[in-house]
């Protein structure tokens, strides 16, 4: 296998880590039966807030807010180049934040069946 398709391939599979994980959103019990609980966990604040509305259409309170960044440290194998021979490679440190938000929404009555079943 050439040497660049390698680096290549390196490179794909490392860039893969790269990306954020899609927003999560958790229901949570509730003591109050009229009222609805969300854990929300996302790459941005922003995000977290798009996704509350999402889950509470009638508005929300937020109950908890908070942040958690993680770092991470990958060494991959080197390549063979067939000039200089082996080089190797630089580590790799990714750092991700995860934000979570708690809120709770009133419960929203069910809907009737626009065609009445």
């Amino acid at each position: 296998m050439s040497p660049r398709i390698c680096l290549l391939g390196s490179i794909l599979l490392s860039g893969c880590a790269l990306l954020p994980a899609p927003a999560t959103v958790s229901e949570l019990p509730s003591v109050n039966p009229a009222q609805q609980r969300f854990q929300i966990e996302c790459g941005t604040p922003e995000e977290c807030q798009q996704q509350a509305l999402l889950s509470c259409p009638h508005g929300y309170q937020q109950v908890d807010r908070s942040k958690r960044t993680i770092t991470t440290h990958q060494m991959s194998m080197g390549v063979a180049d067939p000039v200089t021979g082996f080089r190797p490679s630089f580590p790799q440190t990714s750092t991700f934040t995860t934000h979570m938000l708690l809120v709770q929404c009133p419960r929203t009555p069910a809907q009737p069946h626009p065609l009445g079943r």
